[in-house]
């Protein structure tokens, strides 16, 4: 079987999305989820629907993150809190073998043949490798052998051993990491990313690409913006990207009489229409201007404009309209010099003249000689 993990409302886009493309691909194994603290609303309407062929409650089974540093402080990611949750998958004894999936992949080509082809034990895990560290697996698509000794022996390290990552991912990882990992190939679990040989090696591998992985906090349904990264369009498809792929998919789904719109209603993340300008907050809309009142200019920086211009005085230059504060020079001014200057004049020792000296004093030469009386 098929199985996934909703433990709250805001994944239900999620949910809706993953399974239709399950079935547009044509599964023939049952698809079972596993739910906890859902809305009445939500609970409701699954129920109703029959999208999936069981439904599980788990909320008596789940598992909070065992070390908050390492969730909080170290991946950033606190909105992995419940995701060891999933160990719940070893429980399921009831079927013979477990693909579980997270709600944040969209199924390009059918996953079928991973249940027809590999085989494995109960102490064995199959999963692809991690984009961020390929001698890790990535826990958001893995294969199982559902057994209640596994189960026991993962929830005793749950209870003894702080995950490394503080998530499913790290505890898994130490569990089976080894001989114990069947790897399976990258393209069943392609997780998004901007490494610089990752878009060469989409290129050369897409046709083959089974899953697209959203990983990270920025979900496709959280927002109807097209991501313009040109590592995440589709090639060959234009300037179609995965994100624009998701939302092709999710816009075909219903949840009894609720179209995708009203999923995402419920789910509280109803977003605007693609390229749908969002109106400004109140208190930054533009204020209106009463046309009927006279606009005036800002005094700070301009002169209030006077309705009479002063006449112009060529004589006197055009600096001396400014409203500027003004101070007379002597050399501006009509009345009398002041003789201080000259009596200071007289106080001074007189220059002992040569014969020479007044002989060029008597016989000036130049005009402004003349003019000094020399």
């Amino acid at each position: 079987a098929y199985v996934t993990l909703l433990f709250n409302d805001s994944y239900l886009p999620g949910a809706l999305t993953l399974v239709e493309s399950l079935k547009i691909q044509g599964t023939k194994y049952p698809i079972v989820l596993l739910y906890a603290s859902l809305s009445d609303d939500v609970l409701e309407h699954l129920k109703r629907s029959n999208i999936f062929d069981e439904l599980i409650n788990i909320d008596d089974n789940l598992l909070k993150s065992n070390s908050d540093y390492h969730l909080n402080d170290i991946l950033g990611r606190s909105d992995l809190n419940y995701t060891l949750t999933k160990l719940n998958c070893w429980n399921l004894t009831k079927f013979d073998k477990v693909i579980y999936l997270d709600l944040d992949l969209l199924i390009l080509q059918s996953l079928d043949s991973i249940f027809d082809d590999v085989s494995i034990n109960e102490n064995q895990l199959a999963a692809s490798p991690d984009s961020g560290w390929p001698d890790l697996f990535n826990s958001g698509l893995f294969l199982i052998k559902p057994s209640p000794i596994i189960f026991k022996k993962l929830l005793d390290l749950y209870s003894t051993t702080p995950s490394f990552d503080g998530a499913d991912q790290g505890l898994l990882n130490d569990f089976f990491n080894g001989e114990n990992w069947i790897r399976l190939p990258f393209i069943y679990n392609c997780t998004l990313s901007s490494n610089y040989e990752y878009f060469p090696a989409l290129l050369k591998f897409i046709s083959q690409v089974k899953t697209i992985h959203f990983i990270g906090s920025n979900k496709p349904w959280k927002s109807t913006n097209i991501n313009t990264d040109y590592k995440l369009h589709v090639p060959n498809k234009g300037f179609k990207s995965f994100h624009e792929l998701w939302w092709d998919v999710y816009k075909t789904t219903s949840l009894n009489e609720l179209d995708y719109l009203d999923v995402l209603r419920l789910s509280g993340h109803l977003q605007p229409a693609p390229n749908q300008k969002l109106r400004p907050p109140p208190q930054q809309q533009e204020a209106k201007i009463n046309k009927k009142e006279t606009l005036t200019h800002h005094t700070y920086y301009y002169k209030i404009p006077e309705s009479v211009p002063k006449p112009y005085d060529s004589d006197k230059g055009e600096a001396y309209m400014l409203n500027e504060p003004k101070s007379n020079n002597q050399w501006n001014t009509t009345a009398p010099v002041s003789t201080t200057t000259n009596k200071s004049k007289s106080l001074k020792k007189k220059k002992h003249l040569s014969k020479e000296e007044l002989y060029v004093q008597s016989h000036p030469i130049f005009p402004f000689e003349k003019q000094q009386g020399r």
